[in-house]
């Protein structure tokens, strides 16, 4: 949860769904549900290729807490390939599909 008074000129709470992600714990250089894969390079593409099947997280909406409690906001998930291509300046969230 954050509380904001510069995006919204009043002070309000936010709430993102991507606040609900769960990896697990870490286990060496990944998670035990899932993985993050990130490109710092300004231009290239980097290749990656996943060991398992994963499904990309994408965390849709979220943003102002409702007077009532409610937020709009849900992830879906997204197949991908094992041969994921990570475009430049990017990351992808990814979960285990075995779990």
């Amino acid at each position: 949860m954050y509380i904001s008074d510069l995006d919204y000129g009043t002070r309000c709470i936010l709430y993102y769904p991507g606040y609900e992600i769960n990896l697990g714990r870490p286990e060496g250089e990944y998670f035990r549900k899932g993985l993050v894969l990130v490109n710092p390079d300004e231009f290239a593409a980097r290749i990656f290729l996943l060991k398992e099947a994963c499904q990309k997280i994408v965390p849709l909406g979220g943003g102002k807490v409702k007077e009532g409690g409610s937020w709009e906001g849900k992830i879906v998930y997204r197949k991908v390939n094992r041969r994921l291509v990570l475009p430049p300046l990017n990351g992808f969230v990814l979960r285990k599909e075995s779990l």
